[in-house]
């Protein structure tokens, strides 16, 4: 994490999704401000943690408390690099008989037993056991805590995870858009670079048992390793290499028409984070209060785990909000109590679901 990213006017990602999304989404991901890793919005402020309904994260742990998948070419990158999440997923490749990774041409990712207790544990561990923490994660020093040591090459899922979200519902709907095309991107081009670097890859390949009326997907033999004669970290550069040489374009050629349709979806939601006008029509969603203070009150909506602070005298106007066009909506409530709402302030309630859209009528 540099200074750099902290800064700059627009989200970063790691160094090969970034060039990718500026070749195809040239118009730049706003910065999530809510939200970094040197000081986590998670762990709350000593007033915020009397809130019994939000949530708050262990400041040892912060999210860090995911073992994410790393596709081959992100593999070749991140063990290049000196650093302590480098060496940890150095001992994963070298040593077969570590109890938490596991070394596949395709991929670098946590045992099945390491999965199974993430999925049973997540509800209650995610962000506060200690046991649970990402082996990739170093120290940052001081009160900083946990950082990410693989952070130019981290994948998908901790490239699009934030904890809280400057256009709130908005914003998370577009993080998970990107995450689903990234994810379908990894797998496509991890499967097209053992294609590439191996002579023969079919011999790697098993097609695994068939069952009727279940997907049938190809998989690795468990000798697939014998069928490359260098190390396992040259193997992993080389598709590194292959990956890297593609333009953005190319990439989602290889990758299908399905990351086509992914790339669609993350282009409608991006615009959706670029507006700064509210829907042409809104209601007022369930929501409940939070705390209310002597001049702002903290909103949440009922299917929306990020607060809202607004003032006080917005509380009462809220329920002017029942479908009718949003320009006639705001003269009614400016003739009947002079208030004047701003379209910016409207469109925030729009975003952290105070207020919601009528279906199928308008843009959005």
């Amino acid at each position: 994490m540099t200074a750099i990213q902290d800064q700059a006017e627009f989200e970063q990602l790691p160094d090969l999704y970034q060039r990718w999304v500026t070749e195809l989404l040239p118009d730049g991901i706003p910065r999530e401000r809510e939200a970094t890793c040197l000081d986590c919005a998670m762990c709350g402020t000593p007033g915020e943690a009397n809130l019994s309904a939000l949530v708050f994260y262990n400041r040892e742990t912060k999210c860090c408390t995911y073992f994410p998948e790393l596709p081959n070419f992100l593999v070749g990158r991140a063990v290049a690099v000196d650093t302590p999440g480098g060496e940890a997923l150095r001992r994963f490749i070298e040593d077969d008989g570590d109890s938490r990774g596991l070394a596949t041409l395709r991929s670098v990712r946590p045992h099945e037993k390491i999965t199974t207790v993430y999925v049973h544990h997540r509800a209650e561990g995610f962000g506060q056991d200690p046991e649970m923490a990402c082996p990739y994660a170093i120290d940052g020093g001081g009160d900083v805590g946990r950082v990410c040591g693989i952070w130019k090459h981290r994948n998908s899922v901790c490239s699009t995870w934030f904890c809280k979200h400057t256009k709130g519902v908005t914003g998370f709907y577009f993080w998970r858009a990107l995450q689903g095309w990234l994810d379908h991107l990894e797998r496509a081009m991890s499967w097209w670079a053992i294609s590439q670097v191996l002579d023969t890859p079919a011999a790697v390949l098993s097609a695994g048992e068939y069952r009727v009326n279940q997907r049938h997907e190809i998989t690795l033999r468990d000798d697939a390793w014998s069928h490359w004669p260098g190390s396992r970290s040259a193997f992993y550069e080389a598709c590194a290499d292959k990956v890297e040489g593609l333009s953005a374009a190319e990439v989602v050629r290889i990758a299908g028409v399905e990351a086509q349709l992914h790339l669609v979806e993350v282009g409608t939601r991006l615009t959706e984070v670029h507006a700064t006008l509210p829907p042409a029509r809104l209601k007022v969603a369930p929501y409940s209060i939070i705390q209310q203070e002597e001049t702002r009150t903290i909103l949440q909506a009922h299917h929306w785990p990020e607060a809202l602070h607004v003032p006080n005298s917005l509380i009462p106007v809220l329920r002017y909000f029942d479908g009718s066009p949003t320009e006639t909506t705001l003269e009614r409530i400016r003739v009947a109590t002079q208030i004047r709402l701003s379209p910016g302030l409207v469109r925030r309630l729009y975003d952290f679901g105070i207020l919601e859209k009528i279906s199928g009528v308008g843009p959005g």
